[in-house]
This record gives structure tokens, C-alpha cells and sequence, in this order.
């Protein structure tokens, strides 16, 4: 793009880049075991009612929805939720794991710990 460019122009081109492609469309919305996460508000409710989740929690809560039953190891949910440059403690994903778990209450148990590979989403009976 050439330098100076007017706001009307740059709009112009943007609109034409992105097309009439919608914010919002049917994966805006994450669910299961009770869960409802919708992604553009960063809601999350169990089973209706309201729950108050972290930024990290809610990342962790939404990559395990986006791969159900799907055995995540710990590296790659770091990856996700940290990126490649992650310094922390690798206790650090246990414990945001545990906070999430807690707040979930009863339906903590549709996050399964998989020994010695990761967790998982799991929807249970």
C-alpha cells in the first residue's frame, strides 16, 4: 500500500479485502457436558448459570472444548496458551488446570487427566 493513504481509502480497500465475510458465525459458540463458552463475549455459563473464569482459564477451557476427546499433551496446551517462549514452571498449566477445575465444580470431572500424556475434554454419560 503507498504511504500516505486517507482513512476513506483504507477502509475502502479493507472492506474489499475481508469481502462481506460475518464477525460472528456458527463456531462463536463452544459447549459440552454442560458447558457453554461464547467466544466473542468470553462468557462462559454451566448449565445456564453464569461462571467467572481468567483469561488463561478461559483459553484452557476453549482449547479443550475445540478438541474433544482428544488427548493434549502438556507442551501443546502451553504452546497454545503461552506461545513457543513460555519460561514458566511446567507446574504452571497444573495449576491454572486445578483453579479451572475448581470453578467448574461438578462438571470438572469432563476434564480428564491422562497420565504421563496430558488431559483431555471428555463428554461423559
Amino acid at each position: 500500500m503507498i504511504k500516505p493513504c486517507s482513512p476513506p481509502i483504507l477502509q475502502a480497500r479493507a472492506k474489499r479485502l475481508l469481502g462481506n465475510r460475518q464477525i460472528l458465525d456458527a463456531g462463536d459458540t463452544l459447549s459440552g457436558g454442560g458447558i457453554t463458552l461464547h467466544l466473542p463475549s468470553r462468557t462462559v455459563t454451566l448449565d445456564g448459570k453464569p461462571c467467572s473464569l481468567t483469561h488463561t482459564e478461559f483459553e484452557l477451557l476453549a482449547c479443550l472444548l475445540r478438541n474433544k476427546g482428544i488427548i493434549l499433551t502438556r507442551d501443546q496446551l502451553i504452546t497454545k496458551i503461552w506461545g513457543y517462549d513460555f519460561d514458566g514452571d511446567d507446574r504452571t498449566l497444573s495449576s491454572h488446570i486445578r483453579n479451572l477445575r475448581s470453578k467448574l465444580e461438578e462438571h470438572a470431572a469432563h476434564i480428564v487427566t491422562v497420565i504421563r500424556s496430558g488431559y483431555k475434554f471428555e463428554e461423559l454419560p
